[in-house]
């Protein structure tokens, strides 16, 4: 999988298997941002930041192949991109009547329709991006944060989307086909490719 961010701010969380090596990339992530010249900030917000970088982890999913932690703007908030590729069965990929919307495709898979699902969750918002084709999808999800954020997020977002390459294991590149516009329903899964 290829994923290119042209815009600052996006931070790839790594599958790091230690403590140690989960310490040591706080400790690279701090570096990085007192070099940008945080030198006037409050003690309390680099505990913040610390914390924030060590909290990362925990966002990690099973099915996920990358994992960014996002700077939008410049206010303190972070948000979290999930990349995943897997098998599933086409009939599954559905979403409730009125949650998702189908717009133009990225090139890179192919001419064709994803879906975006934005749910609501209080004041909080996330949005899935779905792009399915022969049996696999390719999900790329948001996790719920503010509606400012999320919009702040949207432009470099639509460039990530423009950018993520799929090869299959036969070499071919993966493209996703015109979902099918199906009822309300169940659930799915990804399952390793």
């Amino acid at each position: 999988m290829d994923v290119e961010t042209l815009a600052q701010g996006w931070v790839l969380i790594p599958e790091a298997e230690s403590d140690e090596a989960r310490e040591e990339w706080v400790r690279e992530r701090m570096e990085r941002v007192r070099a940008a010249g945080t030198e006037n900030w409050p003690t309390s917000f680099d505990e913040y930041l610390t914390t924030v970088f060590r909290d990362a982890f925990a966002h990690l999913r099973p099915e996920d192949a990358l994992v960014f932690q996002v700077w939008p703007s410049a206010q303190p908030i972070c948000v979290y991109v999930h990349v995943a590729f897997g098998l599933v069965d086409p009939a599954d990929v559905t979403f409730e009547p009125g949650t998702a919307i189908l717009y133009e495709g990225a090139p890179g898979q192919g001419a064709h329709l994803p879906l975006v699902e934005t749910t609501p969750a209080g004041d909080f918002y996330g949005s899935r991006y779905v792009f399915s084709g022969s049996g696999r999808a390719l999900v790329i999800d948001v996790e719920p944060t503010t509606l400012d954020e999320l919009v702040a997020l949207t432009p470099a977002l639509q460039s990530m989307l423009q950018r993520v390459a799929v090869t299959l294991p036969d070499g071919a590149p993966f493209r996703a086909e015109t979902p099918a516009l199906l009822g309300a329903g169940e659930s799915w899964a990804l399952e390793g490719a």
